[in-house]
């Protein structure tokens, strides 16, 4: 909620007038819980929406119990009033769960990518950080959806306006199309050899390589090769390498 409303607030700030302007609303109208504990205050129902020209869906963990057949039926009346509608997080399981993403491209969080392009086929969905697609926009969570916000500043004001709001957050943009999980920098700590297998390891995550075949494309036996993965990190290369194909 903070990475979608702060860069609005914050282009307001720059800009000196209420260029943007916001209301909560929720399923039920009342507040709602978040995971972290606090409560979200509600502007109103769904129908609290009306005559805003954007629609934005904002879900996390266990969007179903939510995303009520009542919620989905009224999202899919009201989906034609709107300009344009997104989602972020979760919240692109919501619209699709609505028919609201068919036949248009768009992503959701990247752990549940695979997941939501085998409930929904008819949504074209990529591992970007954000999408937009004519009428509809989705962000893979926090982080992306600030990236999607500062990309509709930058769109709408300017580069200026965009740079100004990111340094207001110690940031800077990405692009849409970057992948949401980003290759780690190799650990300056790390014997440099680590480093280098680490490096494979990640670029075979689909076909893993046999041990063997790591160590020596590393220049080192395979049993120096354990020695060195064990003393850095505290397991072998092929433990490492299964925790990290399975995360």
């Amino acid at each position: 909620v903070a990475s979608t409303l702060d860069p609005l607030r914050s282009a307001n700030r720059h800009l000196g007038s209420e260029v943007y302007r916001w209301r909560v609303v929720s399923p039920d109208g009342g507040p709602v819980p978040l995971t972290c504990g606090i409560e979200l205050p509600s502007n109103g129902p769904l129908t609290a929406a009306e005559g805003a020209d954007t629609l934005i869906v904002i879900a996390g963990f266990q969007q179903w119990q939510g995303a009520t057949p009542a919620l989905i039926r009224e999202l899919s009346r009201m989906a034609p009033r709107f300009a344009a509608m997104g989602g972020i997080d979760a919240g692109s399981w919501v619209l699709a769960r609505a028919g609201l993403l068919n036949g248009h491209k768009a992503t959701v969080h990247w752990e549940d990518l695979e997941d939501l392009a085998a409930a929904h086929p008819a949504v074209d969905v990529q591992p970007d950080r954000f999408v937009i697609d004519r009428g509809r926009f989705t962000a893979g969570g926090a982080a992306p959806a600030a990236d999607l916000m500062l990309h509709l500043i930058r769109a709408r004001h300017g580069p200026a306006l965009a740079l100004q709001v990111a340094a207001s957050f110690i940031t800077t943009a990405r692009d849409g199309h970057e992948p949401q999980i980003s290759r780690a920098k190799p650990d300056p700590r790390l014997d440099p050899r680590v480093a280098a297998a680490i490096a494979r390891i990640e670029t075979h995550l689909d076909a893993p390589e046999p041990i063997a075949a790591l160590a020596r494309a590393v220049g080192l036996s395979p049993r120096r090769l354990e020695q060195i993965f064990t003393k850095n990190l505290g397991l072998g290369p092929g433990a490492y390498a299964l925790n990290h194909r399975l995360s």
